[in-house]
């Protein structure tokens, strides 16, 4: 029977540890911006072409790595050969709440301990660092038909969580981020100051955080998403100044804008994750780890219910039986290296956005002889609970989703030969098997309980956020200017 804490109403209804596997060292490859005449081109027709009043990811689609790619020098992050040789385990706790409406919010937490402090008889120290890397948030609806009563649940909230460990300085360049950024500059230069570049580095707006944690739509890991939502965000922002006159109505306008388009979930809104973070002594949602004593307090039972499983070779799923344990080195900077990079932390976000903790694809635009893109799913599992129905819906909406918000981006628009074996897995590791522009295929492999520490929105390079805010605000006012002209013209 599950404990709940009277005044919180939390039920901790599971805790699964898995013993991490072997990686090697991950960089972390933030957006940058290079930007072609020719996409923007293409993005300004399609704009006309089928009248849409913002950027989609499918307008974008196919010309986004013209716009904005993964940097090709990699970062070291926290996963380097330290953290890799420190044994831990990978935690994924369910937890239910229910509101003052009686709304059902069901929070999926992941993320990893910072050392292997549970012992094989089950025995666990109380003072074990929990780290959370990212967090699904559900609800559950409740139908009456004339045959009972059905549970439905559905996708509400998904987001990574970013802290600093301290390492480095750290700065996030989330759309809302980067929209602030251009705001200021926007704004600098409406007040009549220096519109150089050099000076508006030197003021820009700091988006660095040190024990705050952040949260940050699991949209933003995928390029079409990220892209799109930035120029709509910005057009709009724009159109909104052709209507306002006064300077002071604009500043203000242009944050109200950037809030309402670009929204971010709040860790804040969490009432567990905010319980966990007062009772660590915070005020707030600052910090996203946590210990097992706090996880007692909540609920004492939670101690004998924990699930700890040693997965060995014993039984190893026929799916991936031929799959390396560990692949390649992540530092290079070849042209597969970052391909793959950005392919897998696409296809990563893309699971999540769906509820799949688990699924095996391949994509490939070389088995077809048209040319045409396919993906063939092997194998999934989700952490939702539908009808077999509802599954096949999402799997196809996935596919698609697949092929035209990533798939025909990352190929340039399948001009490319491109194909991919992927084995997404949120609860150990993700790997890809990569055929790009006639290199040989190559095998990359992640940490997928920690991707949240090598984001492409999460760079130590200030300079690099603030470059990019500034061409990302050339790209956005050559398209309103462009857009209103070609419509003038036609």
């Amino acid at each position: 029977m599950f404990a709940i804490n009277n005044a919180e109403n939390f039920i901790i209804e599971d805790l699964i540890y898995i013993p991490t596997g072997e990686y090697m060292p991950v960089f972390n490859r933030p957006y940058t911006v290079n930007v072609t005449k020719s996409a923007i081109d293409t993005v300004v027709d399609r704009m006309y072409d089928t009248k849409a009043g913002k950027v989609t990811p499918n307008i974008v689609n196919g010309v986004a790595n013209e716009i904005i790619q993964p940097s090709s020098v990699g970062f070291q992050t926290s996963i380097n050969s330290d953290w890799l040789s420190t044994k831990k385990f990978i935690f994924m706790m369910k937890v239910r709440t229910t509101d003052m409406t009686g709304v059902e919010i069901t929070s999926y937490i992941q993320g990893y301990t910072d050392y292997n402090g549970i012992t094989s008889s089950g025995n666990i120290d109380g003072q074990l660092n929990h780290y959370i890397n990212n967090v699904i948030e559900t609800t559950t609806m409740i139908i009456n038909t004339p045959l009972g009563t059905i549970r439905k649940e559905k996708l509400y909230k998904i987001y990574n969580l970013f802290f600093n460990n301290g390492v480095n300085e750290v700065f996030t360049q989330r759309p809302t981020d980067i929209l602030e950024n251009i705001g200021l500059m926007n704004y600098t230069a409406m007040m009549g100051d220096s519109t150089d570049l050099n000076s508006y580095l030197s003021t820009a707006f700091m988006n660095s955080f040190d024990k705050k944690s952040i949260s940050s739509s699991i949209d933003n890991n995928i390029t079409t998403s990220y892209l799109s939502n930035i120029l709509t965000a910005g057009m709009l922002d724009n159109k909104n100044k052709e209507i306002h006159v006064n300077s002071y109505s604009i500043a203000d306008a242009s944050a109200s804008n950037i809030s309402v388009n670009i929204p971010e979930p709040s860790i804040n809104d969490n009432r567990f994750l905010k319980y966990l973070s007062r009772s660590g002594g915070y005020n707030s949602v600052v910090s996203s780890v946590f210990n097992f004593q706090q996880l007692l307090n909540i609920d004492p039972t939670i101690y004998g219910r924990f699930k700890l499983l040693n997965i060995t070779k014993d039984y190893v799923n026929p799916v991936i039986q031929a799959t390396p344990e560990v692949g390649d080195y992540w530092h290079g900077q070849d042209p597969v290296t970052i391909k793959a990079y950005s392919l897998i932390e696409n296809s990563v976000s893309l699971a999540l956005k769906y509820g799949f903790n688990k699924i095996y694809f391949t994509a490939s635009n070389m088995t077809n002889p048209s040319g045409m893109a396919e993906v063939f799913i092997t194998n999934f599992n989700s952490f939702i609970n539908l009808e077999e129905q509802d599954f096949n819906y999402i799997l196809e909406i996935f596919k698609s989703k697949f092929i035209n918000d990533i798939f025909l981006n990352e190929s340039n628009s399948g001009t490319v030969s491109l194909h991919l074996e992927v084995y997404v897995d949120l609860l150990g590791t993700t790997k890809i098997n990569l055929s790009y522009a006639g290199y040989p295929s190559n095998w990359y492999t992640i940490p997928t309980f920690a991707n949240s520490l090598f984001s492409p929105v999460v760079t130590v390079d200030k300079n690099a956020v603030d470059y990019m805010s500034f061409q990302l605000n050339n790209v956005i006012s050559t398209l309103s200017t462009e857009f209103v002209d070609q419509k003038a013209y036609y």
